[in-house]
């Protein structure tokens, strides 16, 4: 969740077309990530992010491992640890990170034909069902100040 300082959200999506995207790109590539999207939008108050970037892992195993299989990916695309630093303290000038997420989607079942009642007279009518899909982790790409790593990303 990414909130850009006003007027430099297009500086900030030039900035990772070059570096996020390509990273991502090898990772989809070599099957550490299913997906991942970047969505941009308007804030809904001044606290608020316009910028966020979902990525969708294969299962919660991926976790992990998931430094072993980014570290190279990130040497490879963005260089050196001093030149992944380099860029994180540039963005410093044109966005924010708000925070981050880990989160799963769920499927609901199909709704029962006829409402089912619970022990406290309350009625339910369908039901939730244990997801079997995989995680989909809602991040900047980075984490946070104080864990940065030589695989940060830095969004």
């Amino acid at each position: 969740m990414i909130k850009t300082k006003t007027g430099l959200a297009d500086e900030y999506i030039k900035q990772i077309t070059g570096t996020v995207k390509p990273v991502y790109d090898e990772e989809k590539k070599q099957k550490v990530i299913l997906d991942y999207k970047i969505l941009n939008g308007e804030a809904s108050n001044p606290h608020d992010f316009n910028i966020l970037i979902l990525v969708e892992y294969p299962n919660w195993a991926a976790f992990d491992t998931l430094r072993n299989k980014m570290d190279p990916v990130v040497a490879k695309v963005m260089g050196s640890e001093e030149q992944r630093k380099e860029l994180a303290v540039k963005r410093l000038d044109v966005r924010e990170i708000l925070g981050t997420k880990t989160m799963r989607e769920i499927t609901l079942k199909k709704q029962c034909a006829r409402s089912r009642s619970s022990n406290r007279g309350q009625t339910i009518h369908g039901s939730a069902s244990r997801s079997t899909l995989p995680p989909v982790r809602i991040m900047p790409a980075r984490l946070p100040e104080m864990s940065i790593s030589p695989s940060t990303i830095a969004a």
